[in-house]
């Protein structure tokens, strides 16, 4: 799959991340969001107000710790959520975290 690099301002240098917009699907409706693209990461990570805002329920979601840059540890809530990308649609293992509320991470 081929999508774009998108440029953003980190500590005053523009830097050059692999973005794309992907819908993620809930009991509320869908939203649209911005994810950063990374090969490397082994589960997709989403911020807690995505799973709020679209009613998307993590009572019965599998509680887990997210280990991110620096060994810093966050809880976080393994579930499986419909996503999708333009036209192609399928569900996600996703792990709901505020290690993800800054930005979306497809992995």
């Amino acid at each position: 799959m081929i999508f774009p690099y998108w440029e953003t301002l980190r500590d005053e240098e523009v830097r050059l991340l692999p973005m794309v917009n992907v819908q993620v699907h809930g009991r509320a409706g869908s939203r649209e969001i911005a994810a950063l693209v990374d090969s490397g990461a082994e589960h997709t990570i989403l911020g807690m107000e995505i799973a709020e805002r679209l009613a998307i329920p993590l009572h019965d979601a599998r509680p887990v710790t997210v280990i991110g840059a620096g060994a810093q540890e966050l809880d976080g809530y393994l579930t499986h959520v419909p996503l999708q990308l333009h036209e192609h649609r399928w569900t996600a293992t996703v792990i709901f975290s505020d290690a993800g509320k800054r930005r979306g991470i497809l992995g």
